[in-house]
């Protein structure tokens, strides 16, 4: 049996290694679906890199290039409307900025189409290039022309207010001047009416030849205005055969000169159709240029389509690629699914009929039932299991055997312990009840002893307080009488300090009454100055002037000598009351003196008479004290003798507490121990 059984090891799986094969198989199931799906992607992204590197920026390039064209063909036409040279400088640097910006964008569209064959041709490319400049190269002409005709609307705005002035002003002026030379003549008066019909005529031409946009409308209006001209000059030229003096007209003369300035080659009416010839070139130019952005944006459009294939085809490719992951994802997570499913269904079998052996043999140890073994069956982990869970039932039976035994020796052994501690525990009870009943007695004698001891303690500390405070008395008595003794010598000295103070107050008196009489001269002296100082007049000014100064000095000084009298009488009325202060004072210490010697010898006699008492409660309290410890040293001794009686009493009852709680553990574990079922 037991070759069989190890034959049955040999060929038995481990847990942990099945587990290990499954997990590796489906980790390498998941390497192999993350490269399938990684390659799906890096063609995915290939095809992204190709959209976000050659198509989607070439679309967007065109976009842009197209976009330019436009804005440069709109700000063409805007410059075409401007009348103002800032303002066209300002469009022609925004134009700049736009051409710099469309040969960035050409170049950057060649960069695209070499990496990429097939978007751009060579045709396609020189036909690009070739639009872009001259498109650009028309720009700047149209431009130029416009500055041009801005330039020459402003010499034309100029002279044509003294053009239509002197057309205007011929007419009226030959009508004035023909009246005043009188209408006898029918020839001269033909000649001021025809001069005066063609400049009229030729006024309102001027006007139509000023509101015309087309040349050749201007070119017919101009010609009329060459034939009226020419009728004015004639008749101009008759009328001056017939009144040479019409030449001296300044008013005449300047008008008409004015307007034949306006019909010269450099006169105001060729500067027109110069302007208006320029304008139809300028016009011709602008249609070019916008049949140019047509056929660029045609080009680009064309090109922008080649883009747009590309996308299309990228997009097929992207979308196909896609589908062909996801079906491989699904396919290889539906057999990944099938897999892991057939696996957890055989391995849950498996265990579950190695672990039901188990299961049943743990209900059994659960119920205190250890009869019986679990079956060594499965992986090899569970059959480990299995043998050790044996050997731990074996292992339990054993102990439980022999705890069994133990538990009824230490039960009967407790209980004779319990029986012995009864009877000690009564014992020790009765001796400690007959101490109790002494230490009554001998802590009331204690008590009253320490209480005799205590008042006498007392009336000792009493009388020591007493003694001290009478020492502290006399004491205080002495420094009182001695500091009056100090202050009679103080008041002495203050009493001949007074004395010489009036002595000095008097000496001052007679100093203010100097510096006053002193003071009067001075005022009296600087008075007689200013009278004499004012008999001199004006040699004498300066020195009024010093004498005032000295009368106010002298004023001063008397009113300040009078002040300071006055506080020297009230100075000698506070030394007069002072000296009878003083006077007061002396005979009161005189009084206090002779109470301090009175009280001196009454504190004497105290201090004597505590002594004695002192005395005799030393030797009362001495006695007391021998008593209490006497006394003390009986009471230590019975508390001793209690205590230890007390300690083995609670040793005792400790002893019995813990034989009565040994026997029930015993009890218990007898019981729990039969619980068992053993073989």
């Amino acid at each position: 049996m037991a070759p069989s059984k190890r034959n049955k090891e040999k060929r038995s799986i481990s847990l942990i290694g099945s587990l290990s094969v499954i997990f590796g198989l489906v980790i390498a199931f998941f390497v192999a679906l993350s490269l399938l799906s990684a390659n799906g992607l890096n063609q995915v992204k290939q095809q992204f890199d190709t959209l976000s590197e050659r198509a989607m920026p070439l679309a967007m390039n065109n976009a842009a290039l197209t976009q330019d064209v436009l804005e440069q063909l709109k700000l063409l036409n805007y410059g075409t409307q401007l009348d103002s040279s800032l303002e066209l400088e300002n469009t022609r640097q925004r134009i700049n900025v736009l051409n710099e910006r469309s040969d960035y964008r050409v170049q950057n569209l060649f960069e695209i189409a070499e990496q990429q064959e097939g978007i751009l041709n060579t045709q396609q490319r020189t036909l690009l290039a070739e639009k872009i400049v001259e498109l650009q190269a028309l720009t700047q002409k149209i431009l130029a022309t416009q500055s041009q005709a801005i330039f020459m609307k402003a010499q034309i705005d100029k002279e044509v207010t003294g053009f239509h002035y002197g057309l205007s002003s011929i007419g009226p002026e030959m009508n004035r001047i023909s009246l005043s030379f009188g209408g006898d003549n029918p020839m001269v008066a033909d000649a001021a009416s025809r001069f005066i019909a063609n400049a009229s005529s030729m006024e309102s031409t001027f006007l139509t030849l000023m509101m015309q946009d087309e040349l050749e409308r201007a070119q017919s209006e101009y010609r009329e205005m060459r034939n009226r001209i020419a009728g004015i000059s004639l008749a101009y030229d008759d009328f001056a055969q017939w009144h040479p003096e019409i030449k001296e007209f300044a008013s005449m003369t300047t008008s008409y000169d004015m307007v034949m300035q306006g019909f010269e080659d450099s006169g105001v009416l060729g500067k027109i159709l110069d302007r208006l010839e320029l304008m139809e070139t300028q016009d011709d130019d602008l249609a070019k240029a916008a049949v140019l952005a047509d056929e660029t944006t045609l080009l680009l459009s064309e090109i922008s389509d080649t883009a747009a294939s590309l996308i299309d085809s990228g997009q097929q490719v992207v979308n196909e690629s896609i589908q062909r992951n996801i079906i491989m994802l699904m396919s290889a997570t539906v057999g990944l699914i099938v897999m892991v499913s057939t696996l957890f269904f055989v391995l849950r079998r498996w265990i579950n009929l190695s672990l039901k052996s188990i299961f049943n043999q743990l209900i059994k140890l659960t119920e205190h039932d250890l009869r019986g073994q679990a079956v060594v069956d499965g992986p090899t982990e569970i059959r480990d299991i299995a043998s050790k869970l044996n050997q731990v039932v074996d292992s339990t039976h054993s102990s439980i055997e022999i705890v069994t035994r133990n538990c009824e020796t230490l039960y009967q052994t407790a209980e004779i312990s319990h029986s012995a501690a009864e009877e000690t525990r009564n014992s020790l009870s009765a001796q400690s009840s007959s101490l109790e009943s002494m230490v009554t007695t001998v802590t009331e004698l204690e008590a009253s002893i320490k209480e005799i001891a205590t008042m006498t303690t007392e009336s000792f500390n009493n009388s020591q307080e007493a003694e001290e405070f009478a020492t502290v008395g006399l004491a205080a008595m002495e420094d009182n009488r001695e500091r009056l003794q100090q202050l009679e010598k103080t008041l002495s000295r203050n009493e001949h300090s007074m004395n010489e103070l009036d002595a000095k107050v008097g000496q001052i008196s007679e100093m203010v009454d100097l510096i006053s009489g002193i003071a009067d001269n001075t005022n009296l002296l600087a008075l007689n100055a200013a009278i004499e100082a004012a008999r001199a007049g004006d040699m004498g000014r300066g020195f009024a002037v010093v004498a005032d100064e000295v009368r106010k000095l002298a004023s001063d000084t008397t009113a300040q000598t009078s002040n300071i009298r006055q506080m020297m009488e009230e100075l000698m009325v506070a030394a007069q009351s002072s000296r009878q202060s003083v006077t007061e004072s002396r005979e009161e210490m005189t009084f206090a003196l002779e109470s301090s010697e009175r009280v001196k010898s009454s504190f004497e006699d105290i201090e004597s008479s505590i002594s004695q008492i002192r005395l005799r409660v030393e030797h009362v309290s001495a006695a007391t004290e021998e008593q209490q410890r006497a006394t003390a040293d009986v009471s230590r001794s019975i508390v001793h003798v209690n205590d230890q009686s007390d300690n083995s009493n609670l040793q005792l009852a400790s002893l019995v507490e813990s034989a009565e709680q040994v026997a029930d553990i015993a009890g218990h574990q007898q019981a729990m121990l039969h619980k068992y079922e053993l073989n």
